[in-house]
């Protein structure tokens, strides 16, 4: 009986909670795709893990054409994918006062847009698995006031909007 394939692709693969993702979905026998801007990253996880089941792609997950090289990596290899984990954010900014308009957009670029446009782009490969599901790592900054009005608006944008998918999506699993 041939075994089925279980395929992940993760944002921020390379380090932190986004490596020990990784190094997990691996021991539960998944072939692991991953991006990232650094080459010296993608070098020490790929040591780090020595795992034939890890594929990492360089490039920056805000330029569009990095989400269509994904794509089509995941479209050639497998036809599917079970698991998007958007794990990739970033912290910038204060407060009101401290915030510029830049530092504004570039929070809600990480944090918002682009795991609309991984989900949009990867909802085929995902309605093609035979059980998918899509995580949008948060923080508690998306409940509680802190420090960071960016990064707590756009945490809070990114929890609805994974509400609003998961009823959307529902209707195929």
């Amino acid at each position: 009986m041939e075994k089925i394939k279980k395929v992940a692709f993760i944002t921020g693969g390379t380090s932190g909670l986004g490596l020990c993702v990784v190094k997990k979905l691996v021991q539960l026998d998944y072939d692991v795709v991953s991006v990232s801007r650094d080459k010296k990253k993608i070098r020490e996880a790929q040591e780090q893990l020595n795992s034939d089941k890890v594929f990492f792609i360089q490039g920056d997950i805000t330029d569009e054409q990095t989400i269509e090289n994904v794509y089509q990596h995941l479209f050639n290899e497998y036809g599917f994918v079970n698991v998007v984990i958007n794990n990739v954010g970033i912290i910038e900014g204060g407060g009101i006062e401290d915030i510029s308009l830049e530092a504004w957009k570039r929070v809600f670029q990480v944090n918002v847009h682009v795991p609309f446009l991984i989900i949009k782009k990867m909802l085929w490969l995902l309605k093609r698995a035979e059980s998918a599901c899509v995580i949008n790592v948060s923080s508690i900054a998306s409940k509680i006031t802190g420090d960071c009005l960016a990064y707590s608006a756009s945490k809070a944008a990114l929890d609805m909007m994974t509400k609003s998918l998961a009823k959307a999506m529902s209707k195929y699993y």
